[in-house]
């Protein structure tokens, strides 16, 4: 399970996957720690939305990347040497990098919510 997980980040890009796995790692770290200390919610949550962005930020560079590079491969390679699983595998970089960032932002984003709702209940 874990070797899986290390080989999908590997194909997601490392450069970009690692950061967003790290950053997901401090947003929980973070969410734990306003859960425990209710004088500093308001605070944490901004850490938290700041960092679900730069996630995002991060992501979407990824993805840029991906597609330059699986682009340029394309305009280097003749259409009769390309084979569907380089293609494949630009692509799959591309969705890979996306995708996890999207679901970091999306959890910093469930835990912004939690935060502002026991903020406003207390």
């Amino acid at each position: 399970m874990i070797s899986q997980i290390i080989e999908k980040m590997n194909q997601g890009g490392a450069v970009f996957t690692y950061p967003i796995l790290a950053t997901s790692i401090a947003v929980t770290i973070y969410f734990i720690k306003a859960l425990r200390n209710n004088l500093r919610i308001n605070g944490l949550a901004k850490l938290i939305a700041s960092y679900g962005w730069f996630v995002f930020a991060w992501g979407s560079l990824g993805s840029a990347f991906g597609l330059i590079f699986a682009f340029d491969t394309l305009k280097t390679i003749t259409i009769s040497t390309l084979t569907a699983q380089e293609l494949a595998s630009g692509f799959r970089m591309v969705l890979l990098c996306s995708l996890f960032a999207a679901f970091v932002f999306s959890l910093s984003r469930i835990y912004i919510v939690i935060l502002n709702t026991i903020e406003n209940k207390a």
